[in-house]
């Protein structure tokens, strides 16, 4: 124990500078390990069927989208889908038309339709002639995370032989007697 103040003054100078330092290097620390972690999922196929709608007579491709966790939502969500095509021995891309770009809020699922018209690079597209100029269709999505207000994205590439014709997605939710349950398997 000390007998002079200069000692005293010293410990407190010590003291205050490792708190300061803790709290610092904790809140660093906390920061790098507490990042946002990407929830969403994109479906294995994406999906060329008949109409958006029973009503609707023509074609259109299907991509689902699964928030994993439902209860940290996704805000001012929007999307946008590519196809990428071999023109003149070149790859291009070029923007697919969405029935719906944006969204408010991505909750649970979603699925982005491009209805497939004339002027689609898709049409034509039937699944049978192995010939097509198609690449790739590929799919990204951008929103702010409802927990940290960070910006998140999500981007997924369907190759030709992960473009299924005239089929449907199941149905992932289930809704128990208090809760939502999300089966991602069947994605």
């Amino acid at each position: 124990i000390s007998k002079s103040n200069w000692g005293h003054d010293i410990m407190i100078v010590e003291v205050y500078a490792s708190v300061v330092y803790i709290a610092v290097f904790g809140g660093i620390m906390f920061g790098r390990v507490s990042k946002p972690t990407l929830t969403m999922f994109f479906s294995d196929r994406a999906l060329v069927k008949q109409g958006r709608s029973p009503q609707d007579a023509g074609q259109s491709l299907h991509i689902r989208i699964l928030n994993e966790r439902p209860e940290n939502s996704w805000l001012d969500v929007s999307a946008s889908v590519s196809a990428v095509v071999k023109a003149q021995g070149h790859h291009r891309v070029i923007p697919l038309k969405l029935a719906e770009e944006r969204s408010h809020v991505l909750h649970v699922t979603w699925t982005l339709v491009h209805p497939i018209d004339d002027s689609s690079p898709l049409s034509g597209l039937d699944g049978k002639d192995q010939t097509t100029d198609l690449v790739a269709v590929i799919a990204l999505i951008s929103g702010t995370d409802q927990v940290f207000g960070s910006t998140m994205h999500a981007t997924h590439t369907y190759y030709t032989n992960d473009i299924l014709f005239n089929r449907d997605f199941v149905d992932v939710l289930e809704y128990a007697s208090d809760k939502l349950i999300v089966h991602t398997e069947k994605l």
